[in-house]
Order: structure tokens, then C-alpha cells, then sequence
């Protein structure tokens, strides 16, 4: 999913993966850089995007499928914004 997720967007997208070891650390860092809140809900992996240049986190709330994910990430799909 990653591989053509990155192709389709000819490299410009960045996926991060936070383990439960570093947690505090990793979204302390992820916010600071993103100028952003990012929260981690519920489910596991919790999937969200940032827009460039934005401070809005929008979390993924479809099924969690290649379809559904890829059109979410192209068009909006579904999805919940959360403004901060």
C-alpha cells in the first residue's frame, strides 16, 4: 500500500510509523515539525493525513482497504477534519 500510495504521489507523501515504545517522543516530534496536534485514536494504526502548509488533521475513518484508503488520500473519501 505504501509503494503505490508513494508512486502515485511521485514520492511527495511521507508515512510515519510510531511504535508504542516511543510514543510520547515520536508525536511530540511529528506535532513540533507539522505544527499540528495530532492524536492518536481508537484503532490501530491510527491513519491520518496533513495537508502541506496547513495544521489540519484529517483522520481516515472508512473501511480499511486499498480502495477506499487511495481514494480518501486523492479526493477527501471518507474522512473526519479536525481543525486545530
Amino acid at each position: 500500500m505504501k509503494a503505490n500510495l508513494t508512486k502515485l504521489y511521485k514520492g511527495g507523501v511521507e508515512f510515519v510509523e510510531i511504535e508504542s515504545e516511543n510514543m510520547k517522543h515520536a508525536l511530540d516530534k511529528l506535532n513540533k515539525t507539522f505544527r499540528t496536534k495530532v492524536k492518536l485514536q481508537g484503532g490501530y494504526p491510527t491513519l491520518f493525513k496533513i495537508e502541506p502548509g496547513k495544521k489540519k488533521v484529517e483522520y481516515f475513518k472508512g473501511n480499511r482497504d486499498a480502495t477506499e484508503l487511495t481514494k480518501w488520500s486523492m479526493m477527501g473519501g471518507n474522512r473526519k477534519t479536525v481543525k486545530k
